[in-house]
């Protein structure tokens, strides 16, 4: 019931700050790559991205995305999987709050207090300053992203 009656602005912050602020940077696995990368992570049941996070309370960015992802599915919000650079190979969200789609990063914003995310609710726009969007790979079509939410008031 309360799920029903939280808004959905509401549902995304929690999900965001939940994630943000338990889920830590696995640097020894972001070190790691190919199999070494699937053996780390070996043992954990599937989804292995997602069961990583939670019992280990770490992870790397597609381990972040795919957490995010997946609470706001449970909890009924519209949510995509975005990979692209970022300084490299790199991994985010696209969230639906209110009928319009944002870019969200939890790994980017990771560790820090909602006062200074900096990836929460933006832009296709504001996001490319340092996140470029690989549209190729995808099997359909990402939501585009044309306000950040502050603008959107």
């Amino acid at each position: 019931m309360l799920v029903k009656t939280m808004l959905e602005y509401d549902k995304v912050f929690a999900i965001y700050q939940y994630v943000t602020s338990n889920i830590k940077y696995d640097h020894y696995m972001a070190s790691l790559s190919g199999m070494d990368r699937i053996n780390y992570s070996d043992g954990v049941p599937y989804p292995t991205e997602v069961n990583f996070a939670l019992t280990y309370k770490k992870g790397v960015c597609f381990n972040y995305s795919l957490l995010f992802k997946e609470l706001c599915c449970a909890f009924g919000v519209n949510c995509y999987y975005a990979g692209g650079t970022a300084g490299g190979p790199h991994a985010w969200n696209i969230v639906e709050v209110d009928g319009t789609y944002y870019q969200v990063d939890p790994t980017w914003d990771a560790g820090k207090s909602p006062e200074q995310y900096r990836y929460f609710l933006i832009s296709d726009r504001t996001m490319a300053r340092d996140h470029t969007l690989e549209t190729e790979d995808y099997l359909y079509h990402l939501p585009p992203c044309p306000f950040d939410y502050s603008a959107s008031l």
